[in-house]
């Protein structure tokens, strides 16, 4: 298995319902494709399969990817105002530095 418990995976979003994936083939159904194109992470590994916290399913190697976890924003108003805070940061080291330089 490439797959460990911890690892963040994305459900393949290109996945074909009544198609069969793995060496241990798992069966995708129609259920089942509603979790593709969603992340989650590895809960539990058997030899044949991975439980991935999306959907009560098991997924093969086949049928997922390994992502990358971005860090949520949250609401738009506390990424604004985190940005906001960057600037006024940045303004202030100018002004440091102009007032070594210059009265200000």
């Amino acid at each position: 298995m490439m797959f460990k418990i911890g690892d963040y995976v994305r459900i393949r979003d290109d996945l074909i319902v009544g198609e069969t994936y793995g060496a241990y083939p798992i069966f995708l159904t129609p259920e089942m494709k509603k979790c593709c194109g969603k992340t989650g992470t590895v809960t539990e590994v058997s030899k044949e399969a991975l439980a991935v916290k999306v959907g009560d399913w098991w997924w093969s190697e086949l049928m997922v990817r390994h992502a990358t976890q971005e860090k949520p924003q949250g609401s738009l108003w506390g990424f604004v105002m985190s940005k906001l805070d960057e600037a006024d940061e940045a303004l202030q080291a100018v002004k440091n530095v102009l007032a070594c330089h210059y009265e200000v």
